[in-house]
Parts: structure tokens; C-alpha cells; sequence
């Protein structure tokens, strides 16, 4: 994937990071730190921060801006055309200022800023157990990881209050983790379903919390 539009001015939709935010605190935990953009295109994208817990011991980084529009879902998908992500890093994560200015650090937050993009950019829409390659043909995401694409799930370490908040009779919003795969995961995705590469990284304990060296469940031995 790939930044192809160029900065331009969109504004932060306050209302919208307000009830995220809020949504997060009564689901996840307080959110300890907000990672702004100072240039957006398509949307605004702001990256909310839940520091570990003695609960909950990983960051969760949830974004707050790619449900300021709608996504070109089907009409038979219309409840599911707004969107937001989230991802799960261990307490050891680097993420001060200075360590996230690394692409071995900051490629988990690049992933999801970039997916929120995806579905605005390309006229379509993300869902569960859709996959996004890291490029065409896909390259892993970081020096530290051999992992290139993405595929959503639903939050698996947290309730399931989480999973939806509901704006308006109008508009719900789904909230979609997002777990990096391998390539021959992917590939299975692709020649046989989602659903199946889901539930073979669930029984495996695969969750949104990231392992950037995990065991590639469809690695030929």
C-alpha cells in the first residue's frame, strides 16, 4: 500500500474523536495519548493510545476518523459503510516520539492509518475477513517482521460492547481489528476463504495483539 494522494487540508471532525474516545474509555481503558496528523487527505486520521494495564498488559491504538465517511459498501452491507480499527501492541512496544520516528517501531500504526484510507481511496469497503496486501507483490511491512499483508477480524480481547457504536438510527459505527499475515496465509485466504484463515489463527491464538515474529500457520514444513 502506498501514500499516493497528496497532504491536503481535512480537518479533524471533533465530534467524531469525542465519541470515539469515549467509546474506548467505557471498552478498552483510558486513552493515554493521542497521535495526531498534521496533514491528512481523504480523511483525518487520529490515533487513540490505551497504555497497558495490569488487566490488560499491551497497547491498543485505535483510530478515530476513517468513519467520517462512508465506505462504497454493497447495498445488502449498508448497516457496516462506517468503519474504524484498532491494533494491539506488546508493553515492550517503543512509542515515544523519538522511537516511532523508526519504521521497524512505527509500521503497525503506518498499517492502520493507511487501511483507513484504503476503502476511501479505492471506492470500496473494508469488512470482516477481507485481506490487504502490503503492495502488489507484497513486501513485509518492516525490517523486523516477514509479515505483508493485513486481514480483519473482530476484536477478539475485548467485549463485544465494543464492537459497535451507534451514532444515530443512521449511522453505526464497526469497529475491526486488524492482524498482519504472511504471505502463504494470505494466499490461503485467497484460495480457499477468509472465514477458514480466521479460525486457523484463532485456534492458534492469534489475536490483534501483534507478534512480529509469530509462527506462519500455513508455512509448508
Amino acid at each position: 500500500m502506498s501514500e499516493d494522494d497528496p497532504a491536503g487540508e481535512v480537518p479533524a471532525n471533533p465530534e467524531t474523536v469525542r465519541r470515539i474516545a469515549n467509546h474506548i474509555e467505557q471498552n478498552i481503558g483510558e486513552v493515554s495519548l493521542v497521535l495526531d496528523e498534521r496533514e491528512s487527505s481523504l480523511v483525518h486520521i487520529a490515533l487513540q493510545v490505551v497504555a497497558p494495564t495490569q488487566e490488560a498488559n499491551f497497547y491498543t491504538v485505535v483510530t478515530a476518523g476513517m468513519s467520517d465517511k462512508p465506505m462504497t459498501a454493497p447495498p445488502s452491507a449498508a448497516p457496516f459503510k462506517y468503519a474504524e480499527l484498532l491494533i494491539c501492541l506488546p508493553p515492550w512496544w517503543p512509542m515515544t516520539m523519538e522511537a516511532l520516528a523508526k519504521d521497524e517501531n512505527y509500521w503497525p500504526l503506518a498499517l492502520l492509518k493507511k487501511l483507513a484510507r484504503y476503502p476511501h481511496r479505492h471506492n470500496t469497503w473494508l469488512f470482516y475477513g477481507h485481506t490487504v496486501p502490503n503492495g502488489e507483490p507484497p513486501t513485509a511491512f518492516g525490517g523486523n517482521t516477514r509479515m505483508s499483508a493485513a486481514i480483519l477480524s473482530v476484536p477478539l480481547l475485548f467485549g463485544q460492547k465494543l464492537w459497535k457504536l451507534i451514532v444515530s438510527p443512521e449511522k453505526e459505527i464497526s469497529f475491526f481489528s486488524v492482524i498482519p499475515i504472511y504471505a502463504e496465509e494470505r494466499d490461503f485466504a485467497m484460495n480457499n476463504d477468509s472465514e477458514g484463515l480466521l479460525d486457523l489463527l484463532n485456534d492458534n491464538g492469534v489475536t490483534e495483539l501483534l507478534d512480529v515474529a509469530r509462527r506462519n500457520e500455513c508455512l509448508k514444513n
